[in-house]
């Protein structure tokens, strides 16, 4: 058994990096759904692998869950810039899951604010 809430599948899909979920996931309200904190931890780390800057660090994070986040089955994460700059840029992930129909549809959302870092010294 691994420590982690996701293992790696494939970091070429088309999707995005696909994931599968492990059996920490699993929330207290049930077994067919995630709890929201290992869903939050995988948008952060998509946010922060984004297009990552050494200069920059990331704050100001909001996650949306959009609907129960499934347990068992293929997770697909996604990452864009929606708006780029010097000092600061606004990232963006996406998680996608099997929906009903069997194609992935979005159930959580992230977004965060990228701010330079200033030396005062």
């Amino acid at each position: 058994m691994t420590d982690s809430y996701y293992e790696l599948i494939d970091d070429a899909d088309p999707l995005g990096e696909k994931f599968a979920a492990t059996d920490l996931v699993r929330g207290t309200w049930s077994a067919s759904i995630q709890h929201g904190a290992p869903v939050s931890a995988l948008l952060v780390r998509a946010l922060q692998r984004c297009a990552w800057r050494e200069d920059t660090r990331l704050s100001r994070v909001v996650v949306d869950l959009i609907g129960a986040v499934p347990a068992d089955g293929d997770l697909w994460v996604s990452s864009r810039i929606e708006r780029g700059g010097k000092q600061i840029e606004l990232v963006s992930a996406e998680l996608a899951a099997p929906g009903p129909d069997g194609r992935p549809r979005t159930v959580a959302r992230a977004s965060g604010w990228r701010l330079g870092r200033v030396c005062l010294m």
